[in-house]
């Protein structure tokens, strides 16, 4: 037995003392190396980080110098726990090692874009498909999908406005067509210029919303292609026009840190429960997302250039789809041709197919169309959503539906962004919850409030409609109630959008909200909800104060009743919304919401206490929500986006 623990002893040494010693770093340097190289210093580096990759075992590091990587990436392998793969570039700056999808020829300008139309400023390519996206200089073009839209800039089936400039491919003479901005807003507007860089995607993904793989190997910047553990950290890249996304992972155990995502229909990929074809596929689980940066600019932008004539125009048409002046890269409904089209549309988000323990922090999601949509977090277990910054988002910074379980969002600060939160189920039980919406910054800039070409959202959008309600696949529930299964708790949030409401109630008004709790809470804000009656909502210990209402709701109530009703009982309300009332330093931005009472504010302690919430809830509060006696959210601080490592 003596020899037997003495042998087991000498094995775990020799084990550890091996990976050890095999712990290495391999290099990959595109413009000066190559794969015939051993790769183990800079100077002997690999061309590809595919050869490096595969070079890779636990413990080990691949740099990755500067370049362009024009290739797509497939990690078979990961670390351990004790023994991580670090795959890094060299140093965290933005487009120093970028990894391409797109067309090397035309990126790379071997090709000459053809002027087909001085006065449109329109020019072609020969190219075989149509891509996923095409950036000039790293803006977005708008995805038209005729090339008689992008002659007209409108989406000439929907009878929908368009934006002033975007790419269409024509399938009969096969071509692909561009038109930058006439303004030369992002650079010039002849594509064959040098101050000019296009980078045209692969084609789209399989699927109704063309976000499912397909054979090809370019539908990814970098796959991971394994299930279990992946004890992987990618570090400092810019990924760049995927046909789908810059990072996949059917592994778990994945650090995504300190990377830039341009041109990616979705950022970081998994594989999404729900899917029946993805059912029987492993799913990530334990993500750390931190310090990345994920835009859709110019979607955002976009809007802001509308002029109020043109919205007023859009306004005149029937349909009501058609008064809403912001859903170019919606790609879904309800217009009958979706815009840009399902396989094209930008509201899958930054992220998709979030497991279980996914933890989404201190990043950066910036001039977007959506932020995290349900496809990221609505089949999501014990995520954790905080210190992010959501910042001129076209719709949805957080979506919690279909069917979200235990998720916490807090800590976050939400500027310019339409409808922040959403709780709107559209299959079936279970329902999302439950939810924690806490310590979160909601604001609204100036140029966003005189913004008269956008339209106004609320900050929560709750509820279910009656097109989503089917009574054979609600369970129990009746048709009376919208319940949030362990409640839907929003508690210490700070409110300040002037041009926007607190609420879009979607369900009917016989169908109450229930289980929802909206606690200690500053909310300043144009109005309460487009409908008066009694929402099902408890709302208590809240600061409130609104400027206005719909007619039809002032034809019942006064907008004092509404602040009222959103103060809760032993809540406050103010009479104004943007000046120095009792203490609370109005109007609120950056510089003062995460400390707006001055020190003598009587409102900073109408908060209620634990007691009284649970005096006050049907179900007992959660542990986890901090209650305080201070109204509004907690001041924290938030440092997003990439960050210099120390080695840098």
């Amino acid at each position: 037995m003596k020899h037997q623990k003495l042998t087991a002893l000498a094995i775990t040494f020799l084990t550890v003392f091996s990976l050890n010693v095999r712990s290495a770093t391999w290099h990959a340097d595109a413009a000066k190396g190559r794969d015939t190289n051993p790769g183990t210093t800079r100077a002997a580096a690999f061309a590809t980080l595919q050869r490096a990759i595969d070079a890779a075992q636990p413990g080990d590091t691949v740099v990755a110098y500067p370049g362009i990587y024009y290739e797509h990436i497939t990690i078979r392998r990961g670390g351990t726990a004790s023994a991580p793969i670090r795959i890094m570039a060299d140093r965290v700056e933005r487009d120093r090692v970028i990894i391409s999808g797109a067309q090397r020829n035309i990126r790379e300008k071997r090709i000459a874009w053809e002027l087909v139309d001085p006065d449109l400023g329109l020019y072609r390519v020969p190219f075989d498909y149509r891509p996923t996206r095409v950036l000039a200089n790293r803006a977005d073009l708008l995805a038209y999908p005729t090339l008689a839209d992008l002659r007209a800039f409108r989406f000439i089936a929907d009878d929908y406005l368009g934006h002033k400039h975007g790419f269409a491919y024509d399938p009969e003479t096969k071509h692909l067509y561009v038109r930058l901005r006439s303004d030369g807003r992002y650079g010039p507007t002849d594509p064959n210029a040098d101050a000019v860089t296009l980078s045209v995607s692969p084609p789209t993904g399989a699927g109704r919303f063309g976000v499912e793989p397909t054979k090809r190997p370019d539908n990814y910047n970098l796959a991971l292609r394994f299930s279990g553990p992946a004890h992987i950290v990618i570090d400092g890249f810019t990924f760049e026009t995927p046909g789908i996304a810059g990072i996949y992972t059917t592994a778990s155990d994945l650090t995504i840190r300190n990377n830039w995502f341009y041109g990616c229909r979705i950022g970081i990929a998994a594989p999404r429960a729900d899917i029946p074809e993805a059912c029987s596929k492993p799913h990530a689980n334990r993500v750390l997302v931190e310090h990345n940066y994920f835009t859709q600019f110019p979607a955002f932008t976009d809007i802001e250039d509308i002029t109020p004539a043109e919205a007023a125009d859009q306004r005149t048409r029937p349909e009501w789809r058609h008064k809403i002046v912001h859903w170019q890269r919606k790609g879904t409904r309800p217009h009958p041709n979706q815009t840009v089209g399902y396989p094209y549309g930008y509201e899958v988000g930054a992220i998709r197919g979030a497991a279980d323990g996914w933890e989404i922090r201190n990043n950066h999601f910036y001039d977007m169309f959506e932020a995290l949509s349900g496809g990221a977090i609505g089949h999501s277990a014990n995520a954790n959503i905080h210190h992010n910054r959501f910042e001129r988002i076209c719709d949805n910074a957080i979506e919690t539906e279909p069917r979200a379980r235990n998720l916490r969002i807090h800590h976050n600060l939400v500027i310019d962004t339409f409808e922040p939160f959403s709780w709107q189920p559209q299959a079936a039980v279970p329902l999302p919850g439950p939810i924690f919406v806490y310590d979160n910054i909601i604001l609204q800039t100036p140029r966003t409030q005189a913004m008269l070409a956008a339209n106004t959202g609320a900050s929560f959008k709750l509820g279910i409609k009656d097109d989503d309600w089917q009574q054979d696949r609600m369970g129990d529930i009746p048709p009376d109630a919208a319940p949030a299964p362990g409640g839907f708790w929003a508690a210490h949030n700070t409110v300040f959008t002037p041009s926007g409401r607190l609420l879009t109630l979607l369900n009917p008004p016989q169908r109450r909200l229930r289980d929802f709790y909206f606690i200690n809470n500053i909310f300043l804000a144009h109005t309460l909800a487009p409908r008066a009656g009694d929402s099902g909502i408890v709302f208590d210990g809240n600061i409130a104060g609104f400027q206005g209402a719909f007619p039809s709701v002032l034809a019942v109530t006064t907008i004092p009743a509404l602040a009222s009703t959103a103060a809760g009982p032993h809540g406050r309300t103010l009479p104004n919304i943007t000046e120095n009332t009792e203490g609370l330093r109005l109007p609120l931005d950056e510089s003062n919401a995460f400390a707006p009472f001055t020190p003598d504010s009587a409102l900073a302690k109408v908060g209620i206490d634990l007691a009284a919430l649970t005096k006050a809830a049907a179900i007992a509060p959660p542990g986890q929500l901090p209650i305080r006696s201070t109204p509004g959210a907690a001041k924290f601080d938030i440092i997003v986006g990439p960050q210099p490592r120390a080695d840098n």
